[in-house]
Protein backbone atom coordinates (compact mmCIF):
# COMPACT_ATOMS: atom_id res chain seq x y z
CA UNK A 1 0.00 0.00 0.00
CA UNK A 2 0.99 3.33 -0.98
CA UNK A 3 2.40 5.73 2.17
CA UNK A 4 -0.01 8.34 0.61
CA UNK A 5 -2.74 6.48 1.23
CA UNK A 6 -2.01 7.30 4.92
CA UNK A 7 -4.18 9.71 6.54
CA UNK A 8 -0.83 11.17 7.69
CA UNK A 9 0.48 12.12 4.48
CA UNK A 10 -2.83 13.83 3.05
CA UNK A 11 -3.10 17.33 2.37
CA UNK A 12 -5.37 19.39 4.94
CA UNK A 13 -8.67 19.70 3.99
CA UNK A 14 -9.58 21.51 0.67
CA UNK A 15 -6.20 21.59 -0.85
CA UNK A 16 -6.41 18.79 -3.01
CA UNK A 17 -6.26 18.98 -6.39
CA UNK A 18 -9.96 19.30 -8.57
CA UNK A 19 -9.49 15.81 -10.14
CA UNK A 20 -8.94 13.98 -6.40
CA UNK A 21 -11.71 16.21 -5.09
CA UNK A 22 -13.89 15.15 -7.86
CA UNK A 23 -12.74 10.92 -8.11
CA UNK A 24 -13.12 11.79 -3.86
CA UNK A 25 -9.39 10.65 -3.11
CA UNK A 26 -6.61 11.08 -1.08
CA UNK A 27 -4.31 13.16 -2.57
CA UNK A 28 -0.84 13.75 -1.55
CA UNK A 29 -0.51 17.70 -2.75
CA UNK A 30 2.62 17.41 -5.19
CA UNK A 31 3.44 19.83 -7.42
CA UNK A 32 3.07 19.55 -10.57
CA UNK A 33 0.93 16.39 -10.46
CA UNK A 34 0.07 14.53 -7.38
CA UNK A 35 0.48 10.61 -7.03
CA UNK A 36 -3.24 9.68 -7.60
CA UNK A 37 -2.80 11.71 -11.02
CA UNK A 38 0.33 10.32 -11.59
CA UNK A 39 -0.92 6.68 -11.26
CA UNK A 40 -3.83 7.45 -13.55
CA UNK A 41 -1.46 8.76 -16.63
CA UNK A 42 -3.31 12.16 -16.09
CA UNK A 43 -2.21 13.99 -19.33
CA UNK A 44 -2.24 17.35 -17.78
CA UNK A 45 -0.80 19.01 -14.66
CA UNK A 46 -2.91 19.17 -11.56
CA UNK A 47 -5.69 21.50 -10.81
CA UNK A 48 -5.42 23.31 -7.49
CA UNK A 49 -7.58 26.50 -6.39
CA UNK A 50 -9.31 27.28 -3.33
CA UNK A 51 -12.17 26.64 -1.43
CA UNK A 52 -13.64 30.10 -2.82
CA UNK A 53 -12.15 29.46 -6.23
CA UNK A 54 -13.71 27.15 -9.49
CA UNK A 55 -12.01 25.14 -11.87
CA UNK A 56 -11.66 26.07 -15.66
CA UNK A 57 -13.99 23.10 -16.30
CA UNK A 58 -16.60 24.55 -14.14
CA UNK A 59 -16.49 28.24 -15.48
CA UNK A 60 -15.85 26.47 -18.94
CA UNK A 61 -19.12 24.37 -18.09
CA UNK A 62 -20.92 27.34 -17.08
CA UNK A 63 -20.53 29.15 -20.33
CA UNK A 64 -21.66 26.32 -22.28
CA UNK A 65 -24.82 26.12 -20.29
CA UNK A 66 -24.79 29.88 -20.34
CA UNK A 67 -24.31 29.77 -24.44
CA UNK A 68 -27.05 26.73 -24.91
CA UNK A 69 -29.50 28.69 -23.17
CA UNK A 70 -29.09 32.01 -24.88
CA UNK A 71 -29.11 29.60 -28.26
CA UNK A 72 -32.72 28.21 -26.95
CA UNK A 73 -33.88 32.01 -25.98
CA UNK A 74 -33.45 32.70 -30.16
CA UNK A 75 -34.82 29.37 -31.36
CA UNK A 76 -38.27 30.89 -29.44
CA UNK A 77 -37.92 34.55 -30.76
CA UNK A 78 -39.16 33.08 -34.30
CA UNK A 79 -37.23 34.55 -37.62
CA UNK A 80 -34.65 37.33 -37.03
CA UNK A 81 -33.62 39.50 -40.07
CA UNK A 82 -30.19 39.71 -40.14
CA UNK A 83 -27.91 42.40 -41.34
CA UNK A 84 -24.10 42.65 -42.89
CA UNK A 85 -22.60 44.42 -39.95
CA UNK A 86 -19.95 45.79 -41.90
CA UNK A 87 -21.82 47.56 -44.50
CA UNK A 88 -21.20 51.37 -44.87
CA UNK A 89 -23.92 53.89 -44.43
CA UNK A 90 -24.19 56.27 -47.72
CA UNK A 91 -21.73 59.05 -47.58
CA UNK A 92 -20.07 61.53 -50.05
CA UNK A 93 -17.06 59.54 -52.07
CA UNK A 94 -14.74 61.93 -49.88
CA UNK A 95 -15.11 61.00 -46.49
CA UNK A 96 -13.01 57.38 -45.97
CA UNK A 97 -10.57 56.47 -48.29
CA UNK A 98 -10.59 59.86 -50.59
CA UNK A 99 -9.22 61.71 -47.02
CA UNK A 100 -7.84 65.24 -48.29
CA UNK A 101 -3.94 65.02 -46.46
CA UNK A 102 -4.53 68.36 -44.60
CA UNK A 103 -7.67 66.93 -42.90
CA UNK A 104 -5.90 63.55 -42.45
CA UNK A 105 -2.83 65.54 -41.00
CA UNK A 106 -5.43 67.38 -38.66
CA UNK A 107 -6.94 63.62 -37.52
CA UNK A 108 -3.70 62.43 -36.80
CA UNK A 109 -2.58 65.84 -34.92
CA UNK A 110 -6.03 65.61 -32.55
CA UNK A 111 -5.37 61.81 -32.17
CA UNK A 112 -1.18 62.33 -30.88
CA UNK A 113 -2.20 64.94 -28.29
CA UNK A 114 -4.70 62.33 -26.63
CA UNK A 115 -2.53 59.14 -27.18
CA UNK A 116 -1.61 59.13 -23.50
CA UNK A 117 -5.30 58.58 -22.88
CA UNK A 118 -6.24 56.10 -24.89
CA UNK A 119 -3.74 52.94 -24.18
CA UNK A 120 -1.06 54.21 -27.24
CA UNK A 121 2.14 51.68 -26.61
CA UNK A 122 4.37 52.19 -29.65
CA UNK A 123 6.65 55.21 -29.45
CA UNK A 124 5.03 58.19 -30.25
CA UNK A 125 8.27 60.06 -31.91
CA UNK A 126 9.04 57.42 -34.08
CA UNK A 127 5.23 56.78 -34.99
CA UNK A 128 4.78 60.14 -36.60
CA UNK A 129 8.26 60.09 -38.70
CA UNK A 130 6.77 56.40 -39.83
CA UNK A 131 3.32 58.22 -40.90
CA UNK A 132 4.82 60.89 -42.45
CA UNK A 133 7.80 59.62 -44.29
CA UNK A 134 7.92 55.48 -44.03
CA UNK A 135 10.85 55.68 -46.19
CA UNK A 136 13.17 57.35 -44.16
CA UNK A 137 12.25 54.28 -42.01
CA UNK A 138 12.86 52.26 -44.87
CA UNK A 139 9.58 50.73 -43.80
CA UNK A 140 5.83 50.10 -45.49
CA UNK A 141 3.39 52.37 -44.55
CA UNK A 142 1.76 51.77 -41.47
CA UNK A 143 -1.37 48.82 -41.66
CA UNK A 144 -4.26 49.88 -43.44
CA UNK A 145 -6.30 49.06 -39.34
CA UNK A 146 -4.50 50.50 -37.52
CA UNK A 147 -4.41 54.22 -39.65
CA UNK A 148 -7.73 54.03 -39.91
CA UNK A 149 -8.32 53.66 -35.79
CA UNK A 150 -6.10 56.69 -35.29
CA UNK A 151 -8.31 58.38 -38.24
CA UNK A 152 -11.37 57.39 -36.26
CA UNK A 153 -10.75 58.62 -32.96
CA UNK A 154 -9.28 61.71 -34.42
CA UNK A 155 -12.69 62.49 -35.98
CA UNK A 156 -14.46 60.99 -32.09
CA UNK A 157 -12.49 63.86 -30.35
CA UNK A 158 -12.83 66.56 -32.79
CA UNK A 159 -15.29 69.55 -32.16
CA UNK A 160 -16.08 69.69 -35.70
CA UNK A 161 -19.44 69.07 -36.10
CA UNK A 162 -19.53 68.71 -40.06
CA UNK A 163 -16.91 65.29 -39.09
CA UNK A 164 -19.62 63.16 -37.66
CA UNK A 165 -20.93 61.36 -40.87
CA UNK A 166 -17.53 60.67 -41.46
CA UNK A 167 -16.73 58.70 -38.07
CA UNK A 168 -19.78 56.09 -38.97
CA UNK A 169 -18.27 55.67 -42.34
CA UNK A 170 -14.31 55.37 -40.34
CA UNK A 171 -16.22 53.00 -37.74
CA UNK A 172 -17.60 50.20 -40.71
CA UNK A 173 -14.26 50.41 -42.08
CA UNK A 174 -12.28 49.55 -39.16
CA UNK A 175 -14.64 46.94 -38.32
CA UNK A 176 -14.30 45.54 -42.06
CA UNK A 177 -10.14 45.85 -41.76
CA UNK A 178 -9.95 44.00 -38.41
CA UNK A 179 -12.22 41.33 -38.80
CA UNK A 180 -9.68 38.65 -39.22
CA UNK A 181 -7.11 40.69 -37.38
CA UNK A 182 -7.04 38.04 -35.01
CA UNK A 183 -6.56 34.89 -37.26
CA UNK A 184 -4.13 36.39 -39.16
CA UNK A 185 -1.44 36.10 -37.15
CA UNK A 186 1.66 37.51 -38.34
CA UNK A 187 5.33 37.81 -35.80
CA UNK A 188 6.33 40.98 -37.47
CA UNK A 189 2.72 42.27 -37.62
CA UNK A 190 1.79 41.17 -34.30
CA UNK A 191 2.21 44.58 -32.31
CA UNK A 192 0.20 46.85 -34.93
CA UNK A 193 -2.55 44.33 -34.76
CA UNK A 194 -2.57 44.34 -30.77
CA UNK A 195 -2.19 48.70 -30.87
CA UNK A 196 -5.22 48.43 -33.52
CA UNK A 197 -7.31 46.31 -31.71
CA UNK A 198 -6.82 48.17 -27.92
CA UNK A 199 -7.89 51.54 -29.89
CA UNK A 200 -10.80 50.10 -31.40
CA UNK A 201 -11.73 48.34 -27.69
CA UNK A 202 -11.56 52.49 -26.06
CA UNK A 203 -13.05 53.40 -28.59
CA UNK A 204 -16.28 50.69 -28.74
CA UNK A 205 -16.24 51.15 -24.69
CA UNK A 206 -16.21 55.14 -25.31
CA UNK A 207 -19.11 54.81 -27.32
CA UNK A 208 -21.14 52.38 -25.11
CA UNK A 209 -20.76 49.04 -26.94
CA UNK A 210 -19.36 47.16 -24.12
CA UNK A 211 -20.01 43.71 -25.28
CA UNK A 212 -17.94 44.23 -28.48
CA UNK A 213 -15.17 46.14 -26.41
CA UNK A 214 -14.57 43.21 -24.00
CA UNK A 215 -13.99 40.81 -27.35
CA UNK A 216 -11.71 42.63 -29.06
CA UNK A 217 -9.48 42.74 -25.78
CA UNK A 218 -10.00 39.37 -25.21
CA UNK A 219 -8.69 38.93 -29.08
CA UNK A 220 -6.11 41.46 -28.31
CA UNK A 221 -4.61 39.28 -25.21
CA UNK A 222 -5.04 36.33 -27.17
CA UNK A 223 -2.54 36.88 -29.72
CA UNK A 224 -0.29 39.06 -27.18
CA UNK A 225 -0.02 36.06 -24.51
CA UNK A 226 0.34 33.77 -27.22
CA UNK A 227 3.19 35.38 -28.50
CA UNK A 228 4.58 35.52 -25.35
CA UNK A 229 4.29 39.33 -24.29
CA UNK A 230 4.20 38.06 -20.58
CA UNK A 231 7.11 36.48 -20.92
CA UNK A 232 9.49 39.43 -22.11
CA UNK A 233 13.38 39.54 -20.01
CA UNK A 234 11.53 35.82 -17.93
CA UNK A 235 14.31 34.43 -16.18
CA UNK A 236 11.49 31.60 -16.01
CA UNK A 237 12.39 28.08 -17.90
CA UNK A 238 9.61 28.05 -19.78
CA UNK A 239 6.56 25.91 -19.02
CA UNK A 240 5.87 22.14 -20.72
CA UNK A 241 2.20 23.27 -21.28
CA UNK A 242 3.26 26.37 -23.53
CA UNK A 243 6.80 24.72 -25.52
CA UNK A 244 4.40 25.00 -28.80
CA UNK A 245 3.47 28.35 -28.63
CA UNK A 246 5.45 30.68 -31.06
CA UNK A 247 8.18 33.29 -29.41
CA UNK A 248 8.44 37.15 -30.25
CA UNK A 249 10.78 37.53 -33.07
CA UNK A 250 13.90 39.62 -32.02
CA UNK A 251 13.70 43.45 -31.29
CA UNK A 252 15.29 45.82 -33.71
CA UNK A 253 16.25 47.90 -30.62
CA UNK A 254 15.60 49.02 -27.06
CA UNK A 255 12.46 51.49 -28.18
CA UNK A 256 10.85 48.02 -29.95
CA UNK A 257 11.64 46.03 -27.02
CA UNK A 258 9.98 49.09 -24.79
CA UNK A 259 6.65 49.12 -27.01
CA UNK A 260 6.38 45.43 -26.56
CA UNK A 261 6.46 45.75 -22.67
CA UNK A 262 4.19 48.63 -23.14
CA UNK A 263 2.08 46.70 -24.58
CA UNK A 264 1.65 43.79 -22.43
CA UNK A 265 0.73 46.69 -19.61
CA UNK A 266 -1.38 48.23 -21.57
CA UNK A 267 -3.53 45.52 -22.41
CA UNK A 268 -2.97 44.27 -18.74
CA UNK A 269 -4.75 47.48 -17.58
CA UNK A 270 -7.35 48.03 -20.14
CA UNK A 271 -8.75 44.33 -19.45
CA UNK A 272 -8.23 44.97 -15.47
CA UNK A 273 -9.94 48.36 -15.13
CA UNK A 274 -12.98 47.28 -17.26
CA UNK A 275 -13.46 44.09 -16.08
CA UNK A 276 -13.63 45.84 -12.68
CA UNK A 277 -15.77 48.76 -13.63
CA UNK A 278 -18.19 45.75 -15.28
CA UNK A 279 -17.86 43.79 -12.52
CA UNK A 280 -16.62 40.66 -14.46
CA UNK A 281 -13.64 38.40 -14.31
CA UNK A 282 -10.58 39.22 -16.39
CA UNK A 283 -8.91 37.83 -19.12
CA UNK A 284 -5.25 38.09 -17.56
CA UNK A 285 -5.54 36.15 -14.27
CA UNK A 286 -3.39 37.24 -11.31
CA UNK A 287 -1.81 35.05 -9.91
CA UNK A 288 -2.18 32.39 -12.88
CA UNK A 289 -4.24 29.35 -12.57
CA UNK A 290 -2.37 27.94 -15.39
CA UNK A 291 0.98 26.62 -13.80
CA UNK A 292 4.01 28.89 -15.96
CA UNK A 293 1.40 31.21 -17.19
CA UNK A 294 2.66 34.04 -14.25
CA UNK A 295 3.10 37.10 -15.74
CA UNK A 296 7.45 38.24 -15.75
CA UNK A 297 7.45 40.87 -18.24
CA UNK A 298 9.15 43.80 -16.12
CA UNK A 299 7.24 46.45 -15.09
CA UNK A 300 6.89 49.46 -17.50
CA UNK A 301 9.36 52.39 -17.69
CA UNK A 302 8.59 55.93 -19.50
CA UNK A 303 9.28 56.30 -22.79
CA UNK A 304 12.24 58.30 -22.78
CA UNK A 305 14.11 55.31 -20.73
CA UNK A 306 13.87 52.86 -23.79
CA UNK A 307 15.13 55.81 -26.31
CA UNK A 308 17.71 55.93 -24.13
CA UNK A 309 18.93 52.46 -24.00
CA UNK A 310 16.33 50.53 -21.41
CA UNK A 311 17.66 50.19 -17.69
CA UNK A 312 17.12 46.14 -17.50
CA UNK A 313 18.04 43.87 -14.91
CA UNK A 314 20.86 41.13 -16.63
CA UNK A 315 19.62 38.37 -14.16
CA UNK A 316 16.17 38.37 -16.01
CA UNK A 317 12.58 39.31 -14.05
CA UNK A 318 9.87 37.08 -13.09
CA UNK A 319 6.44 36.85 -11.12
CA UNK A 320 7.09 40.28 -11.69
CA UNK A 321 2.40 40.84 -10.26
CA UNK A 322 2.58 37.78 -7.73
CA UNK A 323 5.64 39.55 -6.43
CA UNK A 324 3.73 43.00 -5.72
CA UNK A 325 0.88 41.14 -4.35
CA UNK A 326 2.47 39.43 -1.72
CA UNK A 327 4.93 42.32 -1.06
CA UNK A 328 7.95 41.05 -1.48
CA UNK A 329 10.62 43.12 -2.25
CA UNK A 330 12.45 43.03 -5.99
CA UNK A 331 15.34 44.85 -7.91
CA UNK A 332 12.26 45.65 -10.56
CA UNK A 333 10.88 48.72 -7.89
CA UNK A 334 8.35 49.29 -10.77
CA UNK A 335 8.02 53.08 -9.66
CA UNK A 336 8.19 54.64 -12.92
CA UNK A 337 4.85 56.62 -13.76
CA UNK A 338 3.65 53.70 -16.15
CA UNK A 339 4.27 51.39 -13.54
CA UNK A 340 2.55 53.27 -10.65
CA UNK A 341 -0.57 53.47 -12.58
CA UNK A 342 -0.54 49.84 -13.28
CA UNK A 343 -0.44 48.78 -10.24
CA UNK A 344 -3.10 50.99 -9.29
CA UNK A 345 -5.36 49.30 -12.12
CA UNK A 346 -4.21 45.96 -10.29
CA UNK A 347 -5.49 47.06 -6.82
CA UNK A 348 -8.74 48.75 -7.87
CA UNK A 349 -9.12 45.45 -9.72
CA UNK A 350 -8.79 42.61 -7.24
CA UNK A 351 -10.62 44.84 -4.68
CA UNK A 352 -13.44 44.83 -6.96
CA UNK A 353 -12.99 41.33 -7.69
CA UNK A 354 -13.39 40.57 -4.08
CA UNK A 355 -16.74 41.95 -3.83
CA UNK A 356 -18.06 39.41 -6.05
CA UNK A 357 -17.08 36.34 -3.33
CA UNK A 358 -18.60 38.60 -0.81
CA UNK A 359 -21.83 37.90 -2.25
CA UNK A 360 -21.37 34.27 -2.41
CA UNK A 361 -20.20 33.71 0.97
CA UNK A 362 -22.21 36.62 3.17
CA UNK A 363 -25.34 37.85 2.54
CA UNK A 364 -25.93 41.13 1.14
CA UNK A 365 -22.86 43.37 2.96
CA UNK A 366 -24.38 45.80 6.82
CA UNK A 367 -24.17 48.46 4.55
CA UNK A 368 -26.81 47.59 2.46
CA UNK A 369 -28.43 45.45 4.71
CA UNK A 370 -27.95 45.95 8.50
CA UNK A 371 -28.85 42.77 9.67
CA UNK A 372 -26.68 40.54 7.69
CA UNK A 373 -24.36 37.62 8.70
CA UNK A 374 -21.89 34.97 7.22
CA UNK A 375 -23.52 32.01 6.02
CA UNK A 376 -20.89 30.18 7.45
CA UNK A 377 -18.85 32.21 9.52
CA UNK A 378 -16.83 29.01 10.64
CA UNK A 379 -16.48 27.01 7.44
CA UNK A 380 -13.56 26.47 5.08
CA UNK A 381 -14.82 29.12 1.96
CA UNK A 382 -15.08 32.19 4.72
CA UNK A 383 -11.52 31.04 6.17
CA UNK A 384 -10.25 31.23 3.07
CA UNK A 385 -12.58 34.47 2.34
CA UNK A 386 -11.04 36.42 5.21
CA UNK A 387 -7.67 35.49 4.29
CA UNK A 388 -8.05 37.22 0.28
CA UNK A 389 -9.12 39.90 1.81
CA UNK A 390 -6.81 40.81 4.52
CA UNK A 391 -3.60 39.70 1.83
CA UNK A 392 -5.68 42.57 -0.71
CA UNK A 393 -6.12 44.79 2.03
CA UNK A 394 -2.38 44.97 3.18
CA UNK A 395 -1.38 45.46 -0.58
CA UNK A 396 -3.56 48.27 -0.86
CA UNK A 397 -2.32 49.81 1.93
CA UNK A 398 1.81 49.21 1.29
CA UNK A 399 0.99 50.98 -2.16
CA UNK A 400 -0.73 53.98 -0.81
CA UNK A 401 1.62 54.56 1.56
CA UNK A 402 4.41 55.04 -1.46
CA UNK A 403 2.35 58.10 -3.36
CA UNK A 404 2.75 61.21 -2.18
CA UNK A 405 0.85 63.11 -4.87
CA UNK A 406 2.35 66.49 -4.27
CA UNK A 407 5.53 64.70 -4.81
CA UNK A 408 5.15 62.77 -7.67
CA UNK A 409 4.00 65.42 -9.55
CA UNK A 410 7.18 68.13 -9.54
CA UNK A 411 8.61 68.86 -12.43
CA UNK A 412 6.28 66.76 -14.39
CA UNK A 413 4.34 68.11 -17.84
CA UNK A 414 1.03 67.91 -17.62
CA UNK A 415 0.62 64.23 -19.39
CA UNK A 416 2.84 62.59 -17.16
CA UNK A 417 1.18 64.45 -14.07
CA UNK A 418 -2.37 63.30 -15.05
CA UNK A 419 -0.83 59.76 -15.21
CA UNK A 420 0.32 60.51 -11.53
CA UNK A 421 -3.60 61.97 -10.87
CA UNK A 422 -4.96 58.63 -12.30
CA UNK A 423 -2.80 56.25 -10.43
CA UNK A 424 -3.92 57.89 -7.00
CA UNK A 425 -7.39 58.40 -7.75
CA UNK A 426 -7.61 55.04 -8.16
CA UNK A 427 -5.13 53.62 -5.46
CA UNK A 428 -7.67 55.64 -2.85
CA UNK A 429 -10.83 54.23 -4.88
CA UNK A 430 -9.50 50.29 -4.67
CA UNK A 431 -9.02 51.35 -0.68
CA UNK A 432 -12.28 52.89 -0.24
CA UNK A 433 -13.90 49.19 -2.80
CA UNK A 434 -12.01 46.96 -0.01
CA UNK A 435 -13.02 48.59 3.05
CA UNK A 436 -16.58 48.68 2.52
CA UNK A 437 -17.10 44.97 1.94
CA UNK A 438 -15.59 44.61 5.51
CA UNK A 439 -16.56 40.99 6.98
CA UNK A 440 -18.91 40.59 9.57
CA UNK A 441 -16.95 40.21 11.88
CA UNK A 442 -15.58 43.19 11.88
CA UNK A 443 -18.10 44.85 12.08
CA UNK A 444 -19.18 44.04 15.64
CA UNK A 445 -15.67 45.19 16.61
CA UNK A 446 -14.42 48.93 16.59
CA UNK A 447 -14.65 49.90 12.82
CA UNK A 448 -13.71 53.64 13.30
CA UNK A 449 -10.30 53.26 11.65
CA UNK A 450 -11.50 51.31 8.81
CA UNK A 451 -14.34 54.34 8.57
CA UNK A 452 -11.67 56.61 9.31
CA UNK A 453 -9.19 55.66 6.05
CA UNK A 454 -12.34 55.22 3.71
CA UNK A 455 -12.92 59.14 4.47
CA UNK A 456 -9.71 60.37 3.67
CA UNK A 457 -9.79 57.94 0.54
CA UNK A 458 -12.42 60.05 -0.26
CA UNK A 459 -11.08 63.13 0.33
CA UNK A 460 -8.14 62.78 -1.65
CA UNK A 461 -10.29 61.86 -4.39
CA UNK A 462 -12.49 64.94 -4.18
CA UNK A 463 -8.89 66.77 -4.22
CA UNK A 464 -7.29 65.19 -7.25
CA UNK A 465 -10.90 66.20 -9.20
CA UNK A 466 -10.67 69.66 -8.34
CA UNK A 467 -6.89 69.62 -9.60
CA UNK A 468 -6.55 72.11 -12.76
CA UNK A 469 -5.20 69.70 -15.03
CA UNK A 470 -8.64 68.17 -15.19
CA UNK A 471 -9.63 71.44 -17.27
CA UNK A 472 -7.38 71.12 -20.02
CA UNK A 473 -7.98 67.64 -21.20
CA UNK A 474 -10.40 67.57 -24.37
CA UNK A 475 -10.60 63.43 -23.39
CA UNK A 476 -10.11 61.51 -20.00
CA UNK A 477 -10.68 57.43 -19.71
CA UNK A 478 -14.28 56.85 -19.45
CA UNK A 479 -13.56 54.37 -16.47
CA UNK A 480 -13.16 56.81 -14.57
CA UNK A 481 -16.07 58.21 -14.44
CA UNK A 482 -17.22 54.66 -13.38
CA UNK A 483 -14.43 54.88 -10.53
CA UNK A 484 -15.44 57.92 -9.04
CA UNK A 485 -18.54 57.09 -8.76
CA UNK A 486 -18.00 53.82 -7.40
Amino acid sequence: MSGFSSPLFRVPRGHACVRCRQRKLKCSGTRPTCTECERANAEDECEYIGKTERSKACILQDEIDRLQARVRDLEKAGPILLHQPYKETSRPSNHTSDLSEDLSKQLIVTFMENANELCFFLNSARFRVWIENPVQQHRAPPPAALMSVVLLWGVHLSQDSTLRQLEESLFARVLRETAGISSAHRPDNFLYNLQTEFLLARYLFSTGKIIEGRYHVSCALSIGVGSGINKIRSSQPPSPRYAAISLLPPVSDMIEEGERIRCCWSGFMLDKSWAAALETSSDMLCPAEIPGAQTDTPWPQDEEVYEQGGNFLPEGYSFTTLNFIRGIPTSDLGDSIEATLVKAVFCWERACNLTKDTWTLCKPPRSICPLAQPLKAASEEYIEYLISYDQRRQCIARFISTLSYSEDIKGLIPSKALKRLKAHSMAHAANIEILRILPSFEQNEDSQPQTRSMVSSAEEIMKLLASPLLHTLQYIDSVMGVRFVT
